[in-house]
């Protein structure tokens, strides 16, 4: 992801009562199909 934009944003709090390394795997893979999945000079942003 080396010079790849990544960017994200949120607004309020967010309270994770579960398995968080379950939840960071499921975020790291989302951000590892958006790079696979879009040209590399697309940045890619959630909010």
């Amino acid at each position: 992801m080396a010079g790849r934009l990544v960017a994200t944003e949120a607004s309020g709090s967010v309270v994770v009562e579960d398995d968080y390394v379950w939840l960071r795997r499921a975020i790291e893979n989302l951000i590892a199909n958006a790079v696979a999945h879009t040209p590399e000079s697309t940045p890619i942003s959630r909010s």
